[in-house]
């Protein structure tokens, strides 16, 4: 891993108003890009939608966070609202160490109130509510190899809850599995601003580990 240079990973933010799904080609709606954008790499406008049920309308905006290598685990917020970091570690495989990579995830509240703050002052009716924070990581596996994956509990690992730390799957080459915060592990995020998601080893390390 690369740890100087930053990864960058797209994020879905909602912004939840009566109407809003019919403002997506006013000019305020790039204002409220702009207001987000602030918190993030860089932002642009997804797009609206009328939600089912409800008084409210949704506005979608892609905003572009990263993906960070630090060289230790000591990592606090970083630039942005949400960021990612993936550092190097270690997993216990049948009482013994085997090395990967611990991936996590970090989230500001000082910088989730400055977006509020900014939000509301271009509308005053619009806002994006931490009850709605829905997070989905889509691990993919570009190596040639089989590699093993840890996910952490309070996650849905496609589709599936994840109940117990010796949780695992094999990810094979080109594969790819979609990793969901849960109610209280998006909670727990929010509150102390950050979340594990997973480990992740090189299958063949473990299995020679497991073959010893």
């Amino acid at each position: 891993m690369d740890s100087k240079k930053d990864i960058p990973i797209d994020v879905l933010i909602n912004i939840y108003e009566m109407g809003i799904a019919k403002k997506c080609n006013d000019p305020k709606s790039q204002d409220l890009v702009k207001a987000v954008a602030a918190q993030f790499q860089s932002a642009t406008l997804a797009g609206c939608e009328t939600i089912q049920g409800s008084m409210r309308d949704r506005m979608t905006i892609k905003a572009t966070t990263v993906l960070t290598a630090p060289e230790t685990n000591q990592v606090g917020s970083g630039k942005y609202l949400f960021q990612f970091d993936a550092f190097k570690s270690s997993m216990n495989v049948d009482g013994k160490d085997v090395p990967g990579i611990y991936v996590s995830a970090h989230f500001d509240r000082d910088k989730y109130e400055a977006v509020r703050k900014a939000i509301r002052g271009v509308d005053m009716m619009a806002n994006i509510d931490l009850n709605d924070v829905e997070i989905k990581v889509t691990v993919n596996n570009d190596l040639r190899k089989d590699v093993m994956v840890y996910p952490s509990i309070g996650l849905f690992v496609d589709g599936e809850p994840v109940d117990n730390n010796g949780a695992s799957l094999k990810l094979e080459p080109r594969k790819e599995s979609e990793h969901r915060f849960g109610n209280v592990k998006a909670a727990f995020l929010t509150k102390y601003q950050w979340g594990s998601i997973a480990t992740v080893t090189l299958d063949e390390i473990a299995a020679d580990n497991k073959s010893e």
